[in-house]
C-alpha cells in the first residue's frame, strides 16, 4: 500500500521515458524491501511557482515504495525554467537500460520542435548514444502520431518499424485516390464538393486539415480546462478536510460580517445549487475512488 498522504503528481517531462515492466518493478521492490531506498525520490519545480512540486526522476522508485510499504524519501530541486527541468530529466535518462531507439523518442518527446541556433536561443542538451538523424526519425514519427511514439518509448514498437508506418501512411494519402478516400471517410461533405466538380481535391484536403486542427486545439483546451477545474477542486476539498482551516471559516462568517458579504460574492453563491455541490463533491471522489494504480 502507498504511504503517501496525498497522491503526488508526476511531471510530464518524467513521461518522455517508459515505467518499468511488471517484472522489473518486482526486483525493484524487492530490493528495496531488503535493503531500504538507496536514492531519493526526486520532486521538482519552477523558481517563484505556486505549483506543488512533481515527480521529475524516481517514478519507478515512488512505485515500488508503495508496492513494498517502504516510507519513500524525496528531495525538493528547484529549477529556473521548465527547459532546466527537461534537461534533468533527460540527463537521468542516460542511466536506464533502454535502446537507441527508445532514447531518441524520449529526447524527441522532450524536445519536440528542433533545435534553433542563434543569439538568445536556449541551448538544449546534445544527444547521447543516438545520432541526430535518428531523433529527426524520433520526431518524424512524433508529428504523425503519439500514439505510435509513446509505442516506441515503452519498446513494444521498434522505430524503424514506426517510421515504415509513417512512409506507408504519408504514400497511400500522397496519392490523388488515397486522398479523395481520406476525404471520403473523413468529411463526405467535402467528398461530395469534389465530386460535384465544387471545390478542388487539394483545396478539399486543406480544408480537412484545418479542421483537425481546429478540433484538435479544442480538444486540447477542453483538456486543459479539465484539468484545472478538477485540480482546483481536488486542492479545495483537502484544504475542508482539515478542522482547524474549516473552524476558522466558520467562526469569521458567524463573527465578522464583512467577511460573510465577501465570502458569499467571491464564491457566487446561490443556495438552490447546495445540492448539485453535494452532489459534484461525490462524482468526484467516486471518479477518483474507480481509477487504478
Amino acid at each position: 500500500m502507498n504511504m503517501h498522504s496525498t497522491p503526488i503528481a508526476v511531471h510530464p517531462a518524467a513521461q518522455a521515458y517508459r515505467m518499468m515492466t511488471d517484472e522489473e518493478l518486482g526486483s525493484l521492490a524487492a530490493s528495496i524491501a531488503d535493503n531500504g531506498l538507496r536514492d531519493p525520490i526526486i520532486l521538482g519545480k519552477v523558481k517563484g511557482s505556486t505549483e506543488q512540486p512533481a515527480i521529475v526522476d524516481g517514478r519507478n522508485r515512488d512505485k515500488a515504495c508503495g508496492m513494498t510499504g517502504v516510507q519513500p524519501r524525496f528531495e525538493v530541486i528547484e529549477f529556473e525554467d521548465e527547459d532546466a527541468i527537461r534537461a534533468f530529466v533527460k540527463d537521468r535518462s542516460e542511466r536506464r537500460d533502454i535502446s537507441k531507439g527508445q532514447r531518441a523518442m524520449g529526447h524527441a518527446l522532450l524536445f519536440p520542435d528542433a533545435e534553433k541556433g542563434g543569439r538568445g536561443k536556449k541551448k538544449v542538451p546534445e544527444t547521447g548514444g543516438f545520432s541526430r538523424q535518428r531523433l529527426g526519425e524520433a520526431r518524424t514519427v512524433l508529428a504523425f502520431s503519439r500514439e505510435l511514439a509513446l509505442k516506441v518509448r515503452d519498446g513494444s514498437v521498434k522505430l524503424d518499424q514506426a517510421l515504415a508506418t509513417v512512409a506507408e501512411a504519408r504514400k497511400a494519402v500522397e496519392t490523388d485516390e488515397g486522398k479523395f478516400a481520406r476525404l471520403d471517410k473523413e468529411a463526405p461533405d467535402l467528398a461530395e464538393l469534389v465530386t460535384e466538380d465544387r471545390m478542388k481535391l487539394d483545396e478539399a484536403i486543406a480544408a480537412l486539415d484545418a479542421r483537425q486542427r481546429q478540433a484538435e486545439a479544442e480538444e486540447k483546451n477542453k483538456r486543459e480546462v479539465e484539468m484545472r477545474l478538477s485540480e482546483a477542486l481536488y486542492r479545495g476539498a483537502l484544504a475542508w478536510a482539515v478542522p482547524a482551516f474549516v473552524n476558522e471559516v466558520a467562526e469569521r462568517l458567524a463573527d465578522n460580517p464583512d467577511y460573510r458579504r465577501d465570502f458569499l460574492e467571491r464564491l457566487r453563491l446561490d443556495p438552490s445549487t447546495l445540492a448539485d455541490i453535494r452532489k459534484g463533491a461525490d462524482h468526484f471522489f467516486d471518479v477518483l475512488t474507480n481509477q487504478k494504480d
